[in-house]
């Protein structure tokens, strides 16, 4: 759909409905037709508009939701409509937002079901009536406690519990366990804790930490002590918001506009620094740099770490993406970065020399950031893996003829699968054309309730 016919599609009467309501379905409206992240489409709607960041949060968190158990959400309402197949999707998107907060929220009952009634009345007015049934049926149901139910729910009824395709349940059942499952399908329903680092290229670190605290923003370090680093010390150090609200505060927006505190999950940070060597490298080849982060996280950890910065080639497919980092890395203040837009398949294109380290963040299914994109796991087919695991197994085995010897490989990605993790390392040291790699070092993010997305690398060494 195109945005000037996603624009005819709006509700018409808002005067009833609160502003948070219509954007969370206008998101999903840009989500669904515009084949977006959520994050990305409530970006695209705000941007239409000038709106109280009350009412921006509130929507980003009806829109990612929804997204995130639409399962729930469709198998609930599928129960009460006597023809569910017959509702138009809009209206379906208007009740899934009111269910939404009916089941997971804990909203009042009666304004989520008025709210609901009138979203529907502004989209579609002879659909009224069938939402008021359907809502009111919904609040009944939410008066059971939908937490201690989901405690006793059988493994092949845990895809319909939680909100996710039955295949990927069962790939999880069969790979990692039941225990491990249910704390993942918990965890992927939550919204992520949000961490960040201070950009010391631009900076003082002990004056952004004093501005923080004399505006009462709460903040944590985190040690490499604790279970969210899996005792490995980021180069860098890690901070906590205490709250993700935080990053609405105008400091915080000031500081991330100047590029002074930079936003990065902890486990990315880990990462950046396992690919980072002991020693500094004289030679460095960023694989899949995507928007820059990674690239940030390198080139500060080399600074921290080794007293200078990276002689650094970045390599991205993406023209967009690439530009996106170039103008990042400018605003960060973080030189040394050699930018080349290329297939990581085709390196020997690019250039004939070898590297002391080469890191490849690869491209993945992104299984471990659901809570940051609830819309993975509808987008996501099994078929898909085979494809992750062939396009990331060609670029581990031409990256790996880079290498130096004596020199680091470093393989990441931020999913869980062993199509794409274990699977892609174990045929690569098994047909590295002749090249003899051993492996130093694997890591993998530990799964906790409220802990950072889930990544998993591999540090190689050549022989």
């Amino acid at each position: 759909m195109t945005e000037q016919n996603r624009r005819k599609a709006k509700p018409m009467h808002r005067s009833h409905v609160t502003q948070a309501r219509l954007l969370a379905w206008e998101i999903l409206q840009v989500v669904t037709c515009e084949n977006l992240y959520v994050h990305d489409a409530a970006h695209k709607v705000f941007d239409q508009g000038t709106y109280p960041e009350t009412e921006r949060s509130f929507a980003l968190l009806l829109a990612a939701g929804v997204v995130s158990t639409k399962g729930i959400l469709d198998d609930t309402l599928n129960a009460i409509l006597s023809n569910p197949r017959d509702i138009d999707a809009r209206v379906r998107d208007a009740l899934r937002i009111s269910s939404y907060e009916l089941l997971f929220l804990d909203k009042s009952s009666y304004a989520a079901v008025n709210q609901g009634v009138e979203l529907v009345r502004a989209i579609a007015p002879r659909a009224t009536g069938v939402a008021n049934f359907a809502l009111r049926q919904v609040a009944k149901q939410a008066e059971q406690s939908l937490t201690s139910l989901l405690g006793h729910v059988a493994d092949d009824k845990l895809a319909n519990a939680f909100g996710f395709p039955e295949w990927i349940v069962g790939l999880l059942l069969e790979q990692k366990g039941r225990a491990w499952t249910e704390v993942f399908l918990r965890q992927a329903n939550q919204s992520a804790p949000l961490y960040f680092f201070v950009n010391q290229a631009r900076v003082q670190e002990d004056a952004v930490l004093t501005a923080l605290t004399n505006h009462a923003i709460g903040f944590s370090r985190i040690m490499a002590s604790t279970s969210e680093f899996h005792y490995v010390q980021p180069a860098l150090h890690t901070y906590r918001f205490e709250k993700r609200k935080a990053v609405n505060h105008p400091l915080v927006q000031g500081l991330l506009d100047q590029s002074a505190l930079v936003i990065s999950d902890a486990s990315a940070q880990t990462i950046a620094s396992l690919a980072l060597p002991q020693t500094r490298p004289t030679s460095f080849l960023e694989i899949g740099a995507g928007r820059g982060i990674k690239t940030i996280l390198l080139q500060l950890g080399a600074f921290t770490r080794y007293g200078s910065f990276l002689d650094l080639d970045s390599v991205e497919v993406n023209v967009q993406k690439n530009t996106i980092a170039r103008q990042q890395l400018e605003k960060a203040h973080i030189p040394q970065v050699h930018h080349w837009v290329t297939d990581a398949r085709d390196l020997q294109d690019f250039t004939d020399g070898f590297y002391d380290a080469v890191f490849i963040d690869a491209p993945c299914s992104g299984l471990g950031t659901l809570r940051r994109h609830p819309e993975i796991r509808w987008r996501l087919k099994p078929e898909d893996l085979t494809e992750l695991h062939n396009l990331t197994s060609a670029i581990l085995s031409c990256a790996g003829q880079k290498v130096a010897p004596g020199g680091q490989l470093t393989y990441a990605t931020c999913t869980i699968t062993y199509e794409e993790n274990q699977s892609v390392i174990k045929e690569f040291l098994a047909t590295s054309l002749g090249l003899e790699f051993s492996v130093e070092q694997v890591f993998e993010t530990p799964l906790q309730p409220d802990g950072p997305d889930l990544h998993f690398a591999c540090v190689l060494r050549r022989h």
